[in-house]
């Protein structure tokens, strides 16, 4: 009956039966037992069969809780995966320079995970890139691949500093340099002390020929 109540279902018919059934049992006190337990099984019985086209068979329920439980076996297990693939993503990577020799190398080219397009100053001047890190991370090394601008082999980086940064205040930084200009790709790593940072920035203060520039930056 306090189903029905909280179903509040308008069926006549299923109205009429609930009051039948609480007839039933308000009079219990003035019937014998045998009547009453008589009556209350006949008021039952009317009231199911008026409530079943609402309800499900035994077989029907057990398909609906299985269904529901593993949609929320589903639904925890994509909300588990999606937490992990959140914490253990890498860091988006977003460049910009004080400076491209061309619109071909612009600053991106460093962090595009590919060691055969090139971010490059403009001829014969100093500058620096700084790449932002989203959302910020530990910063242990960073390693760095000198540039070529191959086929014409002119351009490469010389002395540079790398530089960590959480919002404006500056972590830590170290000094590294190339040797000279290689045909072949040439990597340097940098180590810094593994705090936090939203910013990584490298100023290169000398150059090979013609220009500077990284063929790609990593950050671990």
């Amino acid at each position: 009956l306090a189903a029905v109540d909280a179903l509040a279902l308008q069926d006549p018919l299923v109205t009429a039966r609930a009051a039948e059934a609480r007839t039933a049992v308000a009079e219990q006190s003035n019937v014998a037992l045998p009547v009453f337990v008589a009556d209350a099984r006949a008021a039952h019985q009317a009231l199911y069969e008026a409530v079943a086209p609402y309800t499900l068979d035994l077989r029907s329920l057990r398909r609906a809780q299985i269904r529901r439980a593993l949609a929320i076996v589903f639904f925890a297990f994509a909300a588990l995966w999606s937490a992990v693939w959140y914490l253990r993503r890498p860091p988006a990577l977003h460049a910009e320079a004080s400076a491209v020799y061309s619109p071909q190398f612009f600053p991106f080219r460093a962090v595009d995970g590919d060691t055969t397009s090139e971010w490059l100053l403009p001829d014969r001047t100093p500058g620096w890139i700084e790449i932002t890190l989203s959302p910020p991370r530990p910063v242990h090394k960073v390693r760095l691949m000198n540039a070529r601008n191959s086929p014409y082999n002119d351009r490469a980086t010389g002395l540079f500093r790398v530089e960590a940064f959480l919002g404006a205040d500056a972590l830590d930084g170290a000094d590294g340099t190339f040797d000279g200009f290689h045909p072949e790709p040439t990597w340097r790593e940098v180590t810094l002390d593994g705090r936090k940072a939203d910013r990584i920035k490298v100023w290169i203060k000398t150059y090979t020929s013609s220009g500077g520039g990284f063929a790609e930056i990593t950050i671990e």
